[in-house]
C-alpha cells in the first residue's frame, strides 16, 4: 500500500454477532453486533493495516450471520469522504454494485466538501438509501443532474429512507458541503446503487409448507438471499392468500425477519388496509378477514436472508358435554361447557362460581344462564 494511506472498512448489509478490527498500533474498533437495518458499521485505521475478526457462531437466537462490505485505501490529506471525487458507473445489469458513502471516515473534520459522480444505463434508476442525516443551516446536501438541482436533502433523517431518480436526463452529481467546526455533530451515511425501470410489479405465490407448529410462509435463502425483482420491473412481489375453515381463527406470527428496512416490505393486507409485519407485531384474524394477503415486495438491489411467517389455526369450538359437580367439592371447568349441574343428592344451596376468564378484549365473551335465565355476562 502507498505510504501515508490508511484503510477504511464499511459493513453495509447483513447481520453479525461481535466483531473486532485493529491496526498496527492496536487501535481497536468493534461492536457487540452489526445489523444493517440499523446503520452502516464503518471504521478507519490509523496506520497502513487493518485486521478484522468476526464471531460467526450461530445460536437459537441468531439464525443467520452474513455481511456485505467494502474496504478501500485513502490518503487523509487528500480526501475527506469515502469515494469522494470519483465517477462511479453502474454498468452491471444485475444491479449488484452497492457503494457506501458518508460525510467522513469515522472522525468528523471541519469545513467538509465532498462530491460524487454517478451514471447508469439509460432507463435505469439511481437508488439513494440514506441511513441517517443530521443537518443545520451550515450544511448543503443536494443531488444534481446535468448541472441542475434535482433534490436538496433539507430534513434530518433518523430512520432509513429511500429515493429513486430516473437517469433519462443524464448523469448525477451528489454534493455535500459542511462549513461547521468538527465539534458540531452534523453528517450522514448512505448507500448508492441502481435499480431497474418501474413498469409492472411481477407477482407470484410465496413458498409455503406445513410443520408441527402450523403453516410456514417464507422466502428464505441463507446463502444467496431472497430473489430480487425481474429484469423489466422495479419491484418483485410474492403474495399468499389466507383462507379460513369453519369456526377457525388464525394467529399470524413473524418468526424470522431479515429484509432491507423501509425499502423491501412485508405486510398483511385486507379490505384495502395494510398492516406492517415484523417480529414486533402479532395478529389474530377472525373469519371476517378471509382472503387476506401476506404480501412481500422487493426491489432489485440489496437482499438479505428473507422472512418466515407462521399461520397457526385456532379452532373456535366448545365441548358439548355436561359437567356434574360432586357435593362438598369443586371442579375446574376449562374451556366452558354447555351444561353444569350438581349431583342430585346435594343440598339446594346452589353454586358458587369463581371466574378467571382468559379472553381477548373486543373479540370474545361468555354468558352464564341459571335454569335458562341470563344470570351473568
Amino acid at each position: 500500500m502507498i505510504k501515508n494511506q490508511q484503510i477504511w472498512m464499511a459493513l453495509y448489509n447483513g447481520f453479525t454477532k461481535q466483531f473486532i478490527a485493529f491496526d498496527d498500533n492496536q487501535n481497536q474498533f468493534g461492536q457487540s453486533y452489526f445489523d444493517s437495518n440499523e446503520n452502516i458499521a464503518s471504521f478507519s485505521s490509523n496506520t497502513q493495516s487493518l485486521t478484522f475478526e468476526l464471531n460467526t457462531y450461530l445460536s437459537s437466537s441468531v439464525d443467520w450471520v452474513a455481511f456485505q462490505g467494502v474496504v478501500i485505501a485513502y490518503d487523509p490529506s487528500k480526501v475527506q469522504c469515502p469515494f469522494s471525487g470519483q465517477s462511479i458507473e453502474f454498468t452491471n445489469v444485475e444491479n449488484t454494485l452497492i457503494v457506501p458513502i458518508s460525510s467522513d471516515f469515522g472522525i468528523k473534520q471541519s469545513d467538509t466538501f465532498c462530491q460524487w459522480g454517478f451514471s447508469t444505463y439509460f432507463g435505469q434508476y439511481l437508488k439513494i438509501v440514506i441511513k441517517n442525516l443530521v443537518l443545520n443551516e451550515n450544511v448543503i446536501f443536494e443531488l444534481q443532474q446535468s448541472g441542475k438541482t434535482l433534490k436538496r436533502f433539507d430534513q434530518n433523517i433518523t430512520d432509513t429512507k429511500v429515493y429513486y431518480f430516473t437517469s433519462d436526463a443524464g448523469s448525477f452529481t451528489l454534493y455535500y458541503n459542511d462549513t461547521n467546526d468538527a465539534s458540531v455533530g452534523t453528517g450522514f451515511s448512505a448507500l448508492i446503487s441502481d435499480t431497474n425501470v418501474p413498469s409492472v410489479v411481477t407477482t407470484e405465490e410465496c413458498p409455503s409448507f406445513m410443520d408441527e407448529n402450523g403453516l410456514k410462509i417464507n422466502n428464505l435463502d441463507y446463502e444467496l438471499g431472497y430473489k430480487p425483482n425481474q429484469v423489466n420491473t422495479i419491484l418483485k412481489q410474492c403474495d399468499y392468500s389466507i383462507t379460513f375453515l369453519e369456526n377457525e381463527e388464525i394467529l399470524v406470527d413473524v418468526n424470522i425477519f431479515h429484509i432491507e428496512k423501509n425499502i423491501d416490505t412485508l405486510n398483511l393486507i385486507f379490505g384495502g388496509d395494510s398492516y406492517t409485519l415484523n417480529k414486533s407485531f402479532k395478529y389474530t384474524l377472525t373469519p371476517a378477514a378471509n382472503n387476506s394477503l401476506i404480501s412481500f415486495i422487493a426491489d432489485s438491489s440489496v437482499q438479505q436472508a428473507g422472512f418466515e411467517v407462521t399461520l397457526k389455526s385456532l379452532e373456535c369450538t366448545c365441548p358439548f358435554e355436561e359437567i356434574v359437580i360432586p357435593c362438598e367439592s369443586q371442579t375446574v371447568v376449562f374451556p366452558l361447557v354447555e351444561n353444569i349441574s350438581k349431583e342430585q343428592s346435594c343440598s339446594d344451596n346452589g353454586y358458587q362460581f369463581l371466574l378467571n376468564p382468559k379472553i381477548r378484549e373486543g373479540l370474545d365473551y361468555f354468558n352464564i344462564y341459571s335454569n335458562g335465565n341470563l344470570y351473568e355476562t
